[in-house]
């Protein structure tokens, strides 16, 4: 009885580990994707004269996808960003867009290139990078959002780990505030659905993997992320980690 039970012991002890291992080896091919994508938005923006790309274009209303050769008009996948961003990481929707589990909890829910559009591994904060473009062409939030580089004097959240419920992955990032506060007061938990966080998952042991406008790729908790001068390049220059922004 003594040995079966070390035996057990040894057991949950084994799958502890292996279960700790594949972990890490998610975070790490998340943090690695993270640098893809943000190594292919700064490159699209130099390819586009400084400006950054929209997280969110009701302007463009089809989107070249080379690799079936065809342009995509399915209603709202062009006006999101992966598929307009795909040609500066070549097209390589998985390593980029779909991480781990992503691309096979998507094909569970809704197949297809709307699914991949909307359920990216990562989230953009589009309302204060590159923007969330009318279809008349006007950006929301004019005055704050980073359109070009070089405004702002801080570094800012451009993508984080999103999350739907169902899915590791939500195209939107809602930030902590905008007229007012966004956010669920209460304190992360793992079983809670990420929409309570404005779709920013914290899926590793309560850190969601940001990257930066910098290029930098930095795991935060959310209480962390409720710090607005992370999101708002005017938070940041009025140094205001509450700001919202004025009616």
């Amino acid at each position: 009885m003594v040995t079966i039970g070390v035996s057990a012991v040894l057991a949950a002890a084994g799958m502890g580990v292996l279960r700790g291992s594949m972990e890490k080896a998610k975070l790490t091919r998340e943090i690695i994707a993270g640098r893809n994508l943000i190594t292919a938005y700064q490159s699209a923006a130099v390819d586009n004269d400084g400006r950054f790309l929209p997280g969110m274009d009701y302007t463009v209303n089809s989107v070249w996808f080379e690799p079936d050769k065809k342009n995509i008009t399915t209603i709202h996948v062009p006006h999101r960003y992966p598929y307009r961003l795909a040609p500066y990481f070549d097209y390589r929707l998985e390593g980029t867009i779909l991480v781990n589990d992503n691309k096979k909890q998507i094909n569970q829910v809704v197949a297809g290139e709307y699914g991949i559009s909307t359920f990216p591994t990562f989230g953009m904060n589009y309302y204060f990078v590159g923007g969330l473009v009318t279809a008349s062409g006007a950006v929301q939030f004019p005055g704050d959002c980073v359109t070009r580089s070089g405004q702002g004097i801080r570094s800012v959240l451009v993508f984080a780990s999103g999350g739907s419920g169902a899915i590791d992955g939500y195209n939107i990032l809602t930030p902590p505030r905008l007229y007012a506060q966004n956010w669920s007061a209460a304190a992360w938990s793992k079983s809670a659905n990420p929409g309570n966080w404005g779709n920013v998952d914290a899926r590793y042991d309560g850190k969601a993997v940001c990257v930066f406008l910098d290029g930098s790729v930095q795991l935060k908790t959310i209480q962390e992320l409720r710090d607005m001068r992370l999101w708002s390049r005017m938070a940041a220059e009025l140094d205001d980690p509450n700001y919202v922004i004025a009616p």
